[in-house]
């Protein structure tokens, strides 16, 4: 029963943080002012970069080319702000992960590395 309520924590914990995470990306990056196509006037490099690659044109978002397009508004940046992107966007794709390891059960870990020799 302690077990239960534990993981059950934890799960509520992991989603909280997921939502938070996902709240802080949505109100804070600039990627979120890129891909909704009006960078908010204060972030004058992205808007520059984001005209450049023609933001203004609806096909720059259609299936398969928003990475494209990310990848010219990166390009048209400082090596800075790039550079700060992409760490975001690294840290952004390794949290599920991170969630996963920390948040195995120890019965699991130890039938695991059984398995693994």
């Amino acid at each position: 029963m302690k077990t239960r309520f534990l993981f059950s924590l934890l799960l509520l914990l992991v989603i909280l943080g997921m939502a938070a995470f996902t709240t802080l990306i949505h109100f804070q990056s600039m990627v979120t002012e890129i891909v909704a196509r009006n960078p908010d006037g204060h972030n004058k490099p992205v808007e520059t970069a984001a005209g450049r690659c023609n933001a203004s044109d609806p096909l720059v978002y259609r299936y398969g080319a928003c990475s494209k397009f990310i990848n010219c508004v990166l390009d048209n940046l400082n090596t800075v702000m790039a550079t700060d992107l992409n760490t975001g966007i690294t840290v952004a794709g390794l949290l599920p992960t991170i969630h996963i390891l920390l948040g195995t059960p120890s019965h699991i870990k130890k039938k695991l590395q059984k398995e693994s020799l």
